[in-house]
């Protein structure tokens, strides 16, 4: 899975960090790596983010005042019925742990379940029954709002808990489609959907959490082909399958609202409590500059982000660009540059998703075709979606049955999508 987001590294790498480690070392890791390690033991605690909100608070309604792309309007969601909220319960908050409740068996079956044995995922599921039903329930929720999160919420949910969650219900999917139960099948595949939302859905979605939302997406879709479809057959419905794989949302837009929740997950979390903190003799003199100059950075690219075509995009990628922090002390160019870190490996990976998504919606479109009869013919697949980073049809292989981008685009590391039958 970390290879699907080819080479840029910093998505792969968090994902694989999250997973190994606590989410909080992973916060630290991916944005203060370049810190002094005194520094380090300032991160934020639970404590300091309560006992700093008012003045976080403060300085931020200045910030969106003077950097207003970066305004939120936040539409809280009861406790029980918050998807974004629940996921970070079940992650176990911001305590250093497994980040996924239950058994340490079960845990590292959903994480290295082996070769497949429908017995053996029937006795985990039964000996785990009441954490499944509760990862089941937290899928099903149709809300979810990162307004009013507790102290303990750091900005990062555990990657660990939404791995295992995807994982159980598309197991789930596979029994019944191995059963011929296509209504149920599609029913988990809706919920693994439904669950990877509740990372991108919110009000201030960010980087962490839409590297899992991208990641949950392309293994929902590697399933569907790989052991779904074939499970099911010729019969299957697939333009219920169609529907049901492109509920997803990818644009320069929806990058932009994670920009922009990015640059509020850091702000409110990490930066502005670390920075304000009158305890900390370690802290620059010169916070409200530096936040400025953080805040000013994402000002900007959520602006272009909202004004770019894909297209435009891909020839002119736009992220966060580094201004001159020349004016700015020794300590703030320091946090200011480890913020960065890997920035530009997102707008790589996040463009790369949007191509290998829509590629599984044309292999649909193939298959549709065909099952209605029409032949396909070899070479750039005509009538069906195309890739919406360049507008360039996709390359069907009859031979071996498989759709993948022109030649020319091997760079972009985007394997071929073999079709189910």
């Amino acid at each position: 899975m970390i290879l699907l987001l080819g080479a840029g590294g910093a998505m792969g790498w968090s994902w694989n960090k999250a997973n190994n480690a606590g989410v909080h070392v992973v916060a630290r890791g991916q944005f203060f790596a370049a810190l002094k390690a005194d520094f380090l033991q300032g991160f934020p605690t639970a404590e300091a983010r309560k006992r700093l909100r008012e003045p976080v608070e403060q300085t931020m309604q200045r910030l969106e005042t003077e950097f207003p792309a970066l305004s939120v309007e936040f539409h809280p969601v009861p406790d029980e019925e918050n998807g974004y909220l629940q996921m970070h319960f079940l992650g176990g908050g911001d305590c250093p742990g497994p980040g996924f409740p239950g058994s340490t068996e079960f845990r590292a079956y959903l994480m290295e379940p082996g070769p497949w044995n429908a017995v053996e995922a029937h006795r985990q599921f039964s000996a785990n029954a009441a954490l499944v039903e509760r990862v089941e329930r937290i899928a099903a929720l149709k809300q979810r709002s990162s307004a009013g999160m507790p102290h303990d919420f750091s900005g990062f949910i555990s990657a660990r808990a939404a791995r295992c969650s995807s994982t159980i219900l598309l197991m789930k999917a596979r029994l019944a489609a191995e059963n011929g139960d296509e209504e149920t099948t599609l029913r988990y595949v809706q919920l693994a959907g439904n669950l990877a939302n509740h990372f991108h859905d919110v009000e201030t979605p960010n980087l962490l959490g839409e590297t899992v939302r991208i990641l949950l997406d392309l293994e929902i879709e590697r399933y569907a082909f790989q052991h779904l479809l074939p499970a099911l057959g010729r019969d299957a419905d697939l333009p219920r399958w169609k529907a049901v794989l492109a509920r997803y949302r990818y644009s320069p837009g929806d990058f932009a609202d994670v920009m922009r929740g990015e640059s509020q997950t850091v702000l409110r979390c990490i930066l502005l409590p670390m920075i304000l903190d009158e305890s900390k003799p370690e802290r620059p003199s010169d916070a409200v500059e530096l936040a400025q100059a953080y805040a000013s950075c994402f000002d900007k690219a959520v602006a272009s982000l909202k004004t770019v075509t894909c297209t435009e995009w891909a020839a002119n990628p736009v992220l966060v660009e580094e201004p001159d922090f020349s004016g700015l002390s020794r300590a703030s160019r320091e946090i200011l540059q480890s913020l960065m870190i890997g920035s530009k490996a997102w707008n790589k990976g996040y463009m790369r998703a949007m191509s290998v998504l829509s590629q599984h919606q044309a292999a649909l479109d193939l298959m549709i075709l065909e099952k209605g009869g029409i032949v396909t013919q070899g070479g750039p697949a005509g009538g069906v979606t195309r890739d919406p980073i360049d507008g360039q049809p996709f390359v069907f292989d009859m031979a071996r049955r498989t759709l993948g981008v022109r030649e020319t685009e091997e760079d972009r590391k985007i394997e071929p999508v073999r079709l189910p039958w």
